[in-house]
C-alpha cells in the first residue's frame, strides 16, 4: 500500500526516536515532501521524501516549552503530533529534531543546543538504517528447495 505524507512523518518520528533515544521528536511537515509508494523503497524514495539534507540534533528542552510546542503543532493540520502524553512542565526532556528547527527555523523558535553525542547524522541515513533494521530483518519464510 502507499504511505501518505502524514504516515511518512510518523515513520520519521519513530526512526529518530529509536536512533537517538530521545523522549520526544519534533519534525516539521514542510521538511517532508511526499509519501512513499507501495513496493520496495529505494534510496531515491527516501531522498525524495526528505530532500533537504537535514541533520539530527538532540538537545534538552523544558517540559513547559515542549508543552507549548505541542499546542502550536496541534493547531497545524499539515504537521504531525502524536499524543496525547502527559508533559511535566517541571521536567527536562531530551528532544530529537532537525538542524533546521534546532536553529530556529519554522515558527517554534527553538534555538536548541546539541547535547547528545552522535547527533549530527543525516536524517535520511537514519531513515535508511531504520528501514534496514526493522523491515528487512523481519522473519522471512524459508526458501523453497528444488
Amino acid at each position: 500500500r502507499d504511505y501518505t505524507k502524514k504516515e511518512v512523518g510518523t515513520f520519521i518520528a519513530e526512526a529518530l526516536a529509536e536512533w537517538s533515544g530521545a523522549d520526544a521528536v519534533l519534525y516539521n511537515g514542510g521538511g517532508i515532501r511526499g509519501g512513499l509508494k507501495a513496493g520496495p523503497v529505494t534510496a531515491e524514495d527516501i531522498f525524495l521524501s526528505e530532500p533537504f539534507g537535514n541533520r539530527l540534533v538532540v538537545g534538552e528542552i523544558s517540559g513547559e516549552r515542549l508543552a507549548l510546542i505541542g499546542e502550536i503543532k496541534s493547531r497545524r493540520q499539515h504537521d504531525f503530533f502524536r499524543g496525547p502524553a502527559f508533559i511535566d512542565p517541571a521536567k527536562t526532556y531530551l528532544l530529537a529534531t532537525s538542524d533546521f528547527l534546532a536553529q530556529g527555523g519554522s515558527a517554534y523558535g527553538l534555538a536548541l543546543k546539541d547535547k547528545a553525542g552522535g547527533s549530527g547524522k543525516l536524517v535520511w541515513d537514519i531513515l535508511t538504517d531504520y528501514l534496514l533494521k526493522n523491515v528487512l530483518k523481519q522473519d522471512l519464510p524459508p526458501a523453497a528447495s528444488y
